[in-house]
C-alpha cells in the first residue's frame, strides 16, 4: 500500500518557517507525490479534530511537521492513537526534503485542510508514557487549562485558556511529560535534551520585571556559550506572574473601553 502524505503548514506562531514548508511542498510536487496540506495541525487538533480523520483512516501515512514526539501527542489530543494507524513522522527542520523521494507515496495533486480560526493554537500536550500523575501542572496553572478525571489522570481540558508563549507548567513537571509543540526551544517543544536550570540573580530580577525572558536567555547564552537555566521553578513562577499581570492589565483596559461616557464626555465614571 502506498503511503498518504500530510504536511503541517504551521500557520499560527510559525514554529516552522513558511519558507521551509514551501521547500517541502515543491519537493513533493517535483516528485509527483500527492499530499494534503494541514494549514495548522495544532489548531485543527483542537478546533476541528474530525478533519484529521483521514490520517487515521489511511493505514500508512507520512506526516511532515516538527518534532515527532510533539506531533504524536497532538494527534493523540485529536483522538488518533498510534496503535490504530502507522504514521512516519518527518521533521521538516531537520530532515532533508529529498528523503521524500524514497517513500512509496500516492501520486497526484494536493488537498487542503484549512484553519480559519484566529486562535494561535498555543497549548500543551501530555506525554502519558512519562506522566506520573503528580498533578503539579494542574496545581500550578492559574488559567484552568488542566483537569483531572475520576481516575486521577490529568488532561488538557481547556487548551484555549493557555496564555500565549507561557510554558511555565512544563518547567514544573518532574518527568518532562508536558510538551508545547510551538515552543522555540528543546526539550519543551518535544525535542531531545533535559531541562537545565536558571539561577543568576540579576537574570531573575529582569524576568520578574516582565522583561522578555526568551530574549534575555538568548543574549546571555550568546555571551557565555552555555545555558543559564538553573532553576526551572523560579522561572516558571516568573512566567506565570508575567502572564497573570498581562491578563489583569487586559481586563482593566477592556473595562475602560466598555465604560460609557457621561453627559460631560468623561469616561471615568464620575459626575464631573
Amino acid at each position: 500500500m502506498k503511503k498518504k502524505v500530510f504536511i503541517c503548514g504551521c500557520k499560527t506562531e510559525r514554529k516552522i518557517a513558511s519558507e521551509t514548508v514551501e521547500k517541502w511542498e515543491n519537493t513533493l510536487i517535483k516528485n509527483n507525490i500527492g499530499y494534503t496540506l494541514i494549514e495548522d495541525l495544532c489548531g485543527t487538533a483542537v478546533k476541528n479534530p474530525q478533519d484529521l480523520l483521514a490520517i487515521k483512516e489511511h493505514k500508512e501515512s507520512v506526516l511532515l511537521g516538527c518534532n515527532s514526539r510533539a506531533m504524536e501527542h497532538v494527534l493523540f489530543k485529536a483522538g488518533i492513537r498510534m496503535c490504530c494507524t502507522e504514521i512516519e513522522f518527518l521533521n521538516m527542520e531537520i530532515d532533508h526534503p529529498d528523503v521524500i523521494s524514497e517513500i512509496s507515496a500516492k501520486d497526484g495533486g494536493s488537498n487542503l485542510i484549512p484553519y480559519k480560526h484566529e486562535w494561535k493554537s498555543w497549548y500543551p500536550v501530555i506525554d502519558y508514557s512519562k506522566c506520573s500523575a503528580c498533578q503539579k501542572c494542574l496545581n500550578f496553572c492559574l488559567f484552568g487549562v488542566y483537569k483531572v478525571d475520576e481516575y486521577g489522570i490529568v488532561h488538557v481540558d481547556q487548551p484555549s485558556n493557555c496564555k500565549d508563549m507561557c510554558p511555565a507548567c512544563a518547567r514544573t513537571c518532574p518527568e518532562q511529560a508536558i510538551i508545547f509543540p510551538k515552543h522555540p526551544e528543546s526539550p519543551i517543544d518535544g525535542g531531545e535534551g533535559q531541562l537545565e536550570v536558571l539561577s543568576q540573580n540579576d537574570l531573575m530580577e529582569q524576568i520578574q520585571q516582565n522583561a522578555d525572558v526568551y530574549k534575555i536567555l538568548a543574549d546571555r547564552r550568546k555571551q557565555s556559550g552555555v545555558s543559564l537555566l538553573k532553576d526551572q521553578e523560579k522561572i516558571a513562577d516568573a512566567e506565570r506572574s508575567c502572564c497573570v499581570s498581562k491578563n489583569e492589565n487586559q481586563k482593566v483596559e477592556k473595562t475602560k473601553e466598555d465604560k460609557p461616557e457621561n453627559s460631560s464626555g468623561c469616561s471615568c465614571g464620575c459626575n464631573c
